[in-house]
C-alpha cells in the first residue's frame, strides 16, 4: 500500500501559498480535506492537488472565485 506523505498545516498553507487563516477558512467550509492524527489536522498531497485542479477549473470556467483564493491558484501553478 502507498503511503502518502502528510503535512501539517503550516506545511500545506506553505505549498498552497496561503496564510494558516485562510487554509482553516477552507477547512471549516468544507473545500478542502484533511485528516485528524492524534488531534493535528494533516494534508495529504493528494488533497492538495485535488483542490488546486478544482479551483483551476473553475478559474478557467469564468466562475468568480474569492481573492485569496484566485492569488493562491495563481502561485501554485
Amino acid at each position: 500500500m502507498d503511503q502518502a506523505k502528510l503535512m501539517t498545516e503550516d506545511e500545506a498553507a506553505k505549498v498552497l501559498g496561503i496564510s494558516n487563516a485562510t487554509l482553516y477558512r477552507l477547512r471549516r467550509d468544507r473545500l478542502i480535506s484533511c485528516y485528524r492524527v492524534r488531534g493535528r489536522v494533516m494534508f495529504a498531497e493528494a488533497q492538495l492537488a485535488d483542490y488546486l485542479a478544482r479551483v483551476e477549473q473553475k478559474a478557467e470556467s469564468g466562475a468568480t472565485l474569492p481573492a485569496q483564493v484566485e492569488s493562491a491558484a495563481a502561485r501554485a501553478a
